[in-house]
């Protein structure tokens, strides 16, 4: 069912797991990379397949409020994501308007929130958050899947 190691007990190891959840659900929510289309599977000819990546629009560190938060994160390919989500932040903001302005306008707004740290209580919303968008999400994806012939 899942295949996320998990680890409550600690403050990183919550971190961690809510990190791969959030990966999980960004995965069945966009299902391929969102810039070049890179599905993550091994493509023939390759020895190695593009790892899809969680790339957050407002970084994690600045904006610790909005780390798990699904509208602050797309799926890119780890190309996409080191050589072009960081290494050209115009384009990336272009892009943005022009293929996420509804969830860019949504994210902005709760940016302009004060950050804080996550704590405990923050944490186990987050976990209850990203379980529950988890299950819809993969609910969704089972149900827009063709039926065998």
């Amino acid at each position: 069912m899942f295949k996320i190691p998990i680890d409550w007990g600690t403050i990183k190891g919550e971190k961690k797991t809510l990190d791969a959840i959030l990966l999980e659900c960004v995965k069945l929510r966009d299902r391929k990379c969102q810039h070049c289309g890179e599905d993550g599977t091994l493509k023939p000819g390759k020895k190695r397949r593009a790892a899809l990546q969680a790339a957050h629009i407002y970084p994690k560190g600045k904006y610790p409020h909005l780390r798990w938060d699904l509208e602050n994160v797309i799926l890119l390919c780890s190309l996409c994501h080191i050589f072009w989500w960081h290494k050209d932040p115009i384009a990336v903001y272009v892009w943005m308007i022009e293929n996420l302005s509804d969830q860019f306008e949504i994210i902005k707004k709760r940016a302009e929130v004060r950050p804080h740290k996550a704590t405990n209580g923050s944490r186990q919303m987050w976990k209850i958050y990203l379980f529950q968008e988890w299950k819809r999400l993969r609910k969704e994806s089972i149900s827009s899947c063709p039926e065998p012939v």
